[in-house]
Order: structure tokens, then sequence, then C-alpha cells
């Protein structure tokens, strides 16, 4: 907007992109003698190197936090609520508003390094959602329609329809939006089966045919079940001592019993605090805490007093055996042959937990 107002010298620009702090010097790239100084500054090629190492996806966790905001956070009393979210300025979308700087994002082969990211499912959901959005601010902004490709726009459909990731199909629909702004987008969205309102300011594109497009459509998947609806007993020891721990520990799950049963742990851990640096029956504790609910302090309070019990390589040799034979059906109690609550490579399970 500065530069729109005023033509500002060469030391006039100079000083306002060196003390702003509330102007991005990125935004002066639009301008061709912003671009001028920014490229005599090495700030572009900085910039370039520092969002593709990192930016993209801190640009992608700010759009996610402000829509988290503006759509699922409870508006307080006297204060705005229902504004939209403005996408924030993107080095890439000022860079394309250009005719050098579209020869730059040619030069470095932005359009297919970001393409390779979006399409490698490998990639983590934040580094793919980066790189859509870079994407739509280069379509949406560019100055070269040759950017605005028909690949581009094919695969963020293709992702928008059927990526695994419900977030990245979120990120897609929105630039599509973006893309159907510019003239060269909303054409080749049309031919994808997908429109636009005539307000191109609106940003808004869905399918024309909502009902048979899979946008909105997920796949079927098989409902595995959730930990907290197992049966969970509590195992029989055949050694007293350890079934009364065990009892106790169980009984730290109820607000009545729990102040009473924490107190009861410390006077066995002063009677038998052998018992405290056994890994078997630390592994059977934190079975307990995997799939009941403990209070913050009690769950504290049992890795306290089972302190000793991974503190020699023996009591490691032992855990290692135990993670090696855990059920992966579910969580469950397993009982040692020498009657100990605990697993072991030849192991025989028990009533499941």
């Amino acid at each position: 907007k500065l530069l729109r107002r005023h033509d500002l010298p060469r030391w006039g620009l100079r000083h306002s992109v060196l003390v702003s702090h509330e102007v991005h010097p990125s935004r002066f790239l639009s301008r061709p003698s912003g671009y001028k100084l920014l490229e005599s500054t090495k700030f572009i090629e900085t910039e370039r190197l520092l969002w593709d190492a990192q930016q993209n996806v801190v640009y992608a966790q700010n759009i996610d936090v402000a829509l988290h905001a503006a759509c699922f956070v409870f508006p307080r009393r006297h204060s705005k609520s229902g504004d939209p979210v403005h996408p924030p300025p993107h080095f890439y979308g000022e860079l394309a508003k250009s005719r050098d700087g579209c020869a730059l994002i040619r030069e470095w082969k932005v359009v297919p390094s970001l393409l390779a990211t979006v399409q490698d499912p490998k990639q983590p959901a934040l580094a793919r959602s980066g790189s859509l959005w870079a994407l739509g601010h280069v379509c949406s902004s560019a100055v070269d329609t040759a950017l605005v490709d028909k690949v581009i726009v094919v695969m963020i459909v293709n992702v928008a329809q059927r990526d695994e990731s419900l977030a990245v199909r979120g990120t897609a629909l929105y630039v599509l939006g973006m893309i159907s702004r510019c003239t060269r987008g909303r054409e080749l969205l049309e031919r994808q089966g997908w429109a636009s309102p005539s307000n191109i300011a609106l940003g808004i594109c869905l399918p024309k045919d909502i009902q048979h497009n899979l946008l909105f459509k997920l796949p079927q998947t098989g409902y595995e079940g959730s930990p907290a609806s197992l049966k969970f007993e509590l195992p029989r020891d055949s050694n007293p001592a350890r079934q009364e721990i065990l009892t106790a520990v169980w009984s730290l799950t109820n607000f009545v019993t729990s102040e009473a049963s924490a107190r009861n742990l410390r006077r066995l851990k002063s009677l038998t605090p052998h018992l405290f640096a056994d890994p078997a029956l630390y592994f059977a504790v934190l079975r307990f805490m995997s799939a009941l609910k403990f209070r913050p302090a009690y769950r504290r309070l049992l890795h306290e007093l089972f302190d000793e019990a991974l503190n020699t390589r023996k009591h490691l040799d032992v855990w290692d055996e135990l993670t090696v034979a855990l059920p992966t059906d579910g969580p469950a109690d397993v009982r040692r042959k020498d009657g100990r609550t605990g697993a072991g490579p030849k192991d025989e399970p028990t009533e499941s937990l």
C-alpha cells in the first residue's frame, strides 16, 4: 500500500523496508522497485531458503489456528465472532505478482517441488498442507497465467476428493477457492465440474454435482473398538504381597478409596521394597495406567514408588522380554508360570483386562 500511494525514491523504500514492523518485506515484491531493492539485498534468496525449510509448515499451522479460533472457539461476551479468516501474505504469492518473480519461480522449479510434496503420502500432513497453500497463492496471484497449469488444478481436485488425510482434503478445498479467484483457474475448474459464484472475491469453489462427487464421501472403515470399552478386571496373583500391591493400585482409580490406597502403597513400599523393584510388577502396573483413569498425582506417585524397577541391566532385560511378549489385541494381563503377574516370551495369557 505504501508503494502504491507514493512513488518513493530508492532511499525512502530502503528505509521503509528496514524499519517497518507492520508490513512484511515480501509485500514489496509485487512492485518493480521493491523487487529490485530486495534482490539487491539478497533478501529473495534468503527468504526462499527459509520458506522451503520451515516457513511453509509454519504458515499452515498459523492458518489452522486461525480457522479453529474462528469456527470452534466459543466467543466471549462483547467480542466479535464470525469474522472471516484472510490468508496472510505468502512469499511465493507475492513473488508471483511480478514478471521477474514468475521467472524466478520457473527457474527454481518451485511448482514441481510443491507438487511432489503434496503427492508424497509419506510427508506429514502439515508439510503437504503448507505446499498446497503455496500452490494456491502462486496460482491465484500469478501475472503469468502459464503458471496456472491444468496439472496443478487436476491434482488439487483429486486431493480434495480422495486423499486419506481429512486435514489435507480440507486445505485442498480452501486452495481451490483461492484458485477460482483468477480467470484461468476458474476456467480449469469449470472443466473439472467445479463451480464458483459470480463474485470472485468470495473465493468459494464447490463441485456442481455434490451428491455424486467424492468430496463429502469418506471411505468405509471397520470399527475396531475402543480400549475404554474392553472388560478390565483385577488380575489374581499367587503371591499375597504382590496381590495386595495390585489391589491398592487398582483402588487408586476410585475417588473414595484413592487416598487410603496411596497411604497403603507407601506403607507396602517400606515393608517390601524388593517387590517395588520388580520390573514384572511395574509392567503390570503400567498396564493398569494405560487402560484406567488415574489422577496425575497418583500416576506420579506410582512412578516414584517403582523408581528402582529399571535400575540394573538385568531389570532392563526382563523389561525387553515383557515388551516383546505384549499382546496386540488390547489391554490384557499376562501371568507368568511362576505365579507372578507380568509377561515373558513363554508366558500364557490369563483373563483379559
